[in-house]
């Protein structure tokens, strides 16, 4: 499995693929969380939750389609991103290997 990527990162590739406005870090990213959410960030269609783990972090960006998953799998793979193509298999949402912040659960 690929290194996981920073939000930073990650969300710089998803700007060139049309899902995300800008790209924005995990500080930036829990503050819309915490405040007013996350939608601004995102073009329309798409969602991103997360959950950490220990030093284990993970981004579920919610896609319009299981073909639009199918086409951003496929595009993050071959930047090198780490996803798991299982998760939610037949779904519309990815869930992909992140650098650690503190995201949902990261004090469990």
């Amino acid at each position: 499995m690929s290194k996981p990527i920073s939000l930073r990162a990650l969300t710089t590739i998803l700007v060139q693929e049309g899902v995300c406005v800008r790209a924005f870090d995990a500080r930036e990213y829990n503050k819309g969380i915490n405040g007013k959410g996350n939608k601004h960030l995102f073009t329309d269609g798409y969602s991103m939750g997360d959950e950490t783990y220990g030093k284990d972090s993970r981004v579920y960006l919610g896609t319009p389609s299981k073909e639009r998953r199918a086409a951003l799998e496929s595009a993050l793979e071959r930047k090198g991103v780490a996803l798991n193509r299982s998760y939610g298999s037949g779904g519309s949402t990815l869930e992909i290997r992140v650098t650690y912040f503190k995201g949902f659960h990261w004090n469990e």
